[in-house]
């Protein structure tokens, strides 16, 4: 068991379907079993041919930062349910799109 409590990482390479990976999907790392992580930074520095489709997070993560994923604004949904996130950080084209819907279940440490 992992004892990690913070962790910053940058993607390089290309995620989502590619001919250099030989039309296989790479996928986002799956980072549920990091059980003590409270803080995670991730950056991407990659070409996204086709933005990641699951997105799996600690429970007890309690700060995301995101920056340069582009990702849809449907897929906040992966983080609005987190149930400790206090802190969320969306830098440089971390979504994309003209519109952020939150539901009433999302964020439910927001102070708003």
């Amino acid at each position: 068991m992992s004892k990690l409590r913070k962790l910053s990482c940058i993607f390089s390479g290309t995620f989502g379907y590619s001919e250099k990976v030989k039309g296989g999907c790479v996928l986002f790392p799956k980072l549920e079993f990091l059980s003590h992580l409270e803080s995670l930074k991730l950056v991407s520095n990659s070409y996204l041919a086709k933005p990641p489709h699951f997105f799996s997070f600690p429970s007890r993560l309690m700060e995301l930062t995101l920056s340069k994923f582009r990702l849809q604004w449907s897929q906040i949904s992966t983080i609005g349910v987190l149930p400790n996130l206090e802190i969320l950080k969306l830098l440089l084209r971390a979504f994309e799109g003209d519109e952020w819907e939150v539901k009433d279940s999302e964020f439910p440490n927001s102070n708003t």
